[in-house]
C-alpha cells in the first residue's frame, strides 16, 4: 500500500477517534444511580459561578428533555457553548451560612442534593502581574493566608506543555529551572502565559450517584507573565 494510502487512512482514523470522543448521551436514558456527577462553585474575581458534569462510564451527557434540571441555591444553571464534556454553569451567591447547594431534579424522583463551601480566600503575593522569568530559572511563588493544606499550581499557555503541580499549602512555592517546557519549534520564543493558583473544598455528594463524584469548593487567584527562554 502507498505511503499516501496510509496517511489517508490514518487521518480518517483520527477523525473518527475526535467524532467518538466527542460523543454524548442524554440523561433520561440514565438511571440516577449511574450518573456520575462533578460539581463546582468557584469564587474568582470577586464573583462565584456554579458549574456541574455528568457523565455516564466515560460519556458526557447533556440534560435531557424529560424534566432534569440542575440548580444551585434556586439558580437555574445553562448550558456553555460548545464546551466539551457538555458543562452547565451560572453566576451564584451563596446562602446564609455560606454553602452552595446542587439539586439536580428529576419529575419522577429526587431532587438530589450535594453541598460543598468555597474554602478561604488568598491572593497572589509574588510573582507580580506582567514579570519576566526565563525558562532556564526557577520562579518563587508567593500567597497570603496559607492554610497548611494543599494548593494547585498551573503555568498555562498556548505554546506550553501542561505544568501542574500539588505543593502544600504553606503560602511559597518554588517551580524549579527548566521545569516550563514548549512545544517544539518555540524553544526560542517569548510567550505570554497564565499563573493560576486554585484551593479546593470538599463537600459531600449525594450517595445515590456513581462512585467518583465530586462536588467542591474552589477559590482561584492568577497573574500573567511572559515566559522566555
Amino acid at each position: 500500500m502507498k505511503s499516501k494510502e496510509l496517511a489517508l487512512i490514518f487521518l480518517a482514523g483520527l477523525g473518527l477517534a475526535a467524532l467518538m470522543a466527542c460523543e454524548t448521551g442524554d440523561t433520561c436514558d440514565i438511571r440516577t444511580s449511574g450518573i456520575r456527577v462533578d460539581y463546582e462553585a468557584i469564587e474568582e474575581g470577586g464573583s462565584t459561578r456554579a458549574r456541574a458534569q455528568f457523565m455516564y462510564k466515560g460519556t458526557s451527557l447533556e440534560l435531557g428533555n424529560c424534566g432534569d434540571t440542575i440548580e444551585v441555591n434556586g439558580v437555574r444553571l445553562n448550558s456553555v457553548g460548545n464546551e466539551f464534556p457538555v458543562t452547565y454553569e451560572a453566576n451564584v451567591d451563596a446562602t446564609a451560612e455560606g454553602e452552595f447547594v446542587f439539586s439536580f431534579n428529576r419529575e419522577d424522583e429526587g431532587p438530589f442534593t450535594s453541598t460543598t463551601s468555597l474554602p478561604d480566600t488568598f491572593a497572589i503575593t509574588a510573582p507580580a502581574d506582567g514579570d519576566s522569568f526565563s525558562r532556564a530559572e526557577a520562579i518563587d511563588i508567593t500567597w497570603d493566608n496559607s492554610d497548611g493544606d494543599f494548593m494547585n499550581v498551573v503555568v498555562d499557555a498556548d505554546h506550553l506543555l501542561d505544568f501542574d503541580e500539588t505543593p502544600s499549602d504553606t503560602g511559597a512555592h518554588t517551580i524549579a529551572a527548566d521545569s516550563i517546557e514548549t512545544f517544539s519549534d518555540h524553544e526560542d520564543e517569548d510567550i505570554q502565559a497564565d499563573l493560576i493558583l486554585t484551593r479546593e473544598l470538599d463537600g459531600t455528594v449525594d450517595p445515590i450517584f456513581d462512585n467518583g463524584s465530586t462536588c467542591l469548593g474552589k477559590v482561584i487567584d492568577q497573574i500573567s507573565f511572559t515566559s522566555t527562554p
